[in-house]
């Protein structure tokens, strides 16, 4: 392999950055491998709220996995044991509620914690009932649904 020009080498030029142009990104790419996202499931039955709330949560730094239906929801947490899981309650087959009643019953997702949202706010209490531990109303904006799953992550960091 051919030397960098001057201008490129670190140890000539220390405007480079540390960067080497025999080996650029390097280090980069071993740091970025390193770093965990925390992982969150999503389910929803609307694709489109699906696609629009995993594409923002993924730019706010959360690696995400969506279903439409609760019994997805209920099989892929008990796989893929996500960080935190968000339920919209109405969903067909079982709904948000008896998923999260079902991830609360088995011993791999019951401490995997659950935020629910809906658009009835009367669901509130049944969530709450199921096991949830927190509701999020709908419609939400997506920089609230944000700052909600960061509070939701800095609180459990810190207990």
């Amino acid at each position: 392999m051919p030397s960098a020009p001057a201008a490129c080498r670190p140890d000539v030029n220390p405007g480079c950055k540390g960067m080497d142009a025999g080996r650029p990104f390097g280090r980069r790419l071993l740091t970025m491998g390193a770093m965990s996202r925390p992982r969150v499931l999503l389910a929803d039955d609307d694709p489109r709220v699906l696609s629009v709330v995993s594409r923002y949560l993924d730019l706010e730094g959360y690696e995400m996995s969506t279903v439409s239906d609760g019994e997805a929801a209920v099989r892929i947490a008990a796989a893929d044991r996500p960080d935190l899981i968000i339920l919209d309650i109405m969903m067909p087959g079982i709904d948000g509620i008896e998923a999260c009643r079902r991830i609360r019953a088995n011993a791999a997702t019951a401490q995997t914690p659950v935020l629910m949202f809906s658009a009835l706010s009367e669901e509130a209490e049944a969530a709450r009932l199921a096991g949830a531990d927190g509701m999020l109303p709908k419609p939400f904006n997506l920089p609230a649904l944000a700052e909600a799953v960061k509070t939701f992550f800095a609180t459990r960091t810190a207990s």
